[in-house]
């Protein structure tokens, strides 16, 4: 994947534009279900930090000269089987999910050669480089407050979701 390659970089954005349009709601879902007093306080300030930045990804593919925007059937899996880890295991197996796309943010000096290649500001990405790294620590201290064959069942997800996205083709 060569991110100098516009189709590429759209590629990865819509992706990623996708994933982040279901961030809210996966919460959202998640706070249905069964889960301690912390995990449901987390659940909910995270909903607030990510409000929103979907729009912020579809300004800057818009700005890109993307429209319409292509839809990806990979991101609908990639949620939708979160979907069901909530429904049918338990809301906590989020967490391992919410780790691994955290954690796959760009970096700042990443952003902005991007900026540069592409003469357009990436703002919900650089907003996510800034903030990741703490929402990493934040996912890690909830984790960690959990049982041990939860926390265990957590880091199966995250990496699953991490094997999905190394196998995904083009992302």
């Amino acid at each position: 994947m060569n991110l100098a390659n516009k189709s590429d970089l759209v590629s990865v954005l819509s992706f990623v534009y996708h994933t982040m349009r279901a961030s809210v709601p996966l919460l959202k879902f998640a706070l249905l279900h069964n889960m301690s007093e912390g995990l449901k306080a987390y659940y909910n300030k995270h909903i607030e930090e990510e409000a929103g930045h979907d729009d912020m990804l579809l300004q800057d593919l818009y700005a890109l000269g993307v429209s319409p925007l292509p839809l990806t059937f990979f991101a609908a899996q990639f949620a939708g089987s979160q979907y069901y880890l909530i429904a049918h295991e338990h809301p906590a197996l989020l967490l391992g999910y919410m780790r691994a796309l955290e954690s796959e943010s760009f970096t700042e000096v990443e952003i902005d050669n991007l900026c540069k290649i592409h003469h357009v500001e990436l703002s919900a990405m650089r907003h996510h480089a800034l903030h990741d790294p703490f929402h990493c620590r934040d996912i890690d201290e909830q984790i960690a407050q959990l049982s041990t064959s939860l926390q265990a069942r957590v880091r199966w997800n995250e990496a699953e979701v991490n094997k999905m996205m190394r196998g995904a083709d083009g992302v």
